[in-house]
């Protein structure tokens, strides 16, 4: 009797789910994952930012160039010393892609994107003739 209310069980069971999957569209099951989704991530706290401002803002402000320190002045003389002198040679050396290497780390970000580009405007524009096994 046991295996026969075991077995009759197991069949309601399994209709059930048969008929709830295979009769519910895929759409319908998809959807109520994605609004299960969507509550879960609209249930986060949104992020800190100062009072006024929207998160976008205080994004902006912060990604502002800031001044150049005086090592980096420093160092945006001596790369504008190492390009003309190389441009007046015409030869990019191993040794001038060595101090470049030394300089980038110590120039701001937009002085270390102006070294890079002038240097590879120089050596495809043909004002550079190319030596040095590794250029930057």
């Amino acid at each position: 009797m046991k295996a026969l209310t075991s077995g009759v069980l197991g069949l309601v069971v399994g209709f059930g789910l048969h008929a709830f999957f295979f009769t519910t569209p895929a759409s319908t099951i998809a959807y109520e994952a994605a609004n299960a989704a969507l509550a879960i991530y609209s249930s986060r706290p949104a992020p800190a930012c100062a009072p006024g401002r929207t998160a976008v803002a205080a994004a902006d402000a912060a990604a502002q160039p800031q001044p150049p320190t005086a090592e980096q002045a420093k160092a945006a003389e001596a790369k504008g010393k190492l390009l003309s002198e190389a441009l007046a040679n015409g030869n990019w050396t191993e040794a001038d892609a060595m101090a470049a290497r030394q300089l980038l780390p110590a120039l701001a970000p937009a002085d270390q994107k102006a070294l890079l580009s002038e240097i590879a405007m120089g050596i495809n524009g043909g004002k550079l003739k190319l030596e040095a096994v590794r250029p930057f």
